[in-house]
């Protein structure tokens, strides 16, 4: 299995991070393990429309490659 880049990072992080925060650290990555694994059913770009031009997807380059949000330009919140 290869492991997602998140966890990766957590568990890097782990070695140099306080005594103080340990129990913390390893309680995320616990949770990142029970991520569960979904396939990618379709690629989508920055601009991208979707969901009947009611979503909008904006590139939000973060912690991982490939992170997007998703943007409803309709939705008064």
């Amino acid at each position: 299995d290869i492991k997602a880049e998140r966890l990766v990072q957590a568990e890097e992080m782990l070695e140099r991070m306080p005594n103080e925060e340990k129990e913390f650290g390893k309680w995320f990555i616990q949770q990142l393990k029970n991520i569960k694994h979904i396939s990618v059913d379709e690629k989508v770009h920055d601009g991208q429309m979707i969901l009947n031009n009611e979503c909008q997807i904006v590139a939000t380059p973060g912690h991982t490659s490939g992170h997007i949000s998703l943007y409803f330009p309709n939705l008064d919140c």
